[in-house]
């Protein structure tokens, strides 16, 4: 397992990643995740809860340029074993793009090599990020 596990969802609306969020999980705290704290590019944090775990999860509204938002679950302890196991399940709940690292991130990485993973409608392909 990863010790986190990050994905970035492009157009997403508050509502419709707290309705994912809760699908997916067993139990939700998500009071701060708004329309108005998105609309603002406000980041914030929630917390979600597996059976057996707590996960607290960072989002933040407008990375990567305000195209996607970044949903950081700090915690390896999410039931996915990797970025892509939790892309594809976001996917199918919101059916948006969805990218994510394809590998675990290393300070040794050299910028602009690594390749991500991006979920379409059409497609799921390995691309770098620009």
């Amino acid at each position: 397992m990863q010790p986190d596990i990050e994905i970035y969802i492009k157009h997403i609306e508050a509502t419709k990643l707290a309705e994912c969020l809760r699908q997916l999980f067993n139990h939700t705290e998500l009071e701060k995740l708004t329309q108005t704290n998105f609309d603002a590019g406000r980041a914030c944090t929630v917390f979600v809860e597996t059976e057996a775990n707590r996960i607290e999860v960072f989002i933040n509204p407008h990375a990567a340029g305000k195209l996607y938002c970044s949903v950081w679950f700090r915690s390896a302890h999410t039931g996915w074993e990797n970025d892509l196991a939790c892309a594809e399940a976001f996917f199918k709940c919101l059916d948006h793009e969805i990218r994510c690292s394809s590998t675990t991130w290393t300070e040794s990485e050299v910028e602009g090599a690594e390749k991500w993973w991006v979920l379409t409608k059409d497609e799921k392909k390995l691309v770098p990020w620009r």
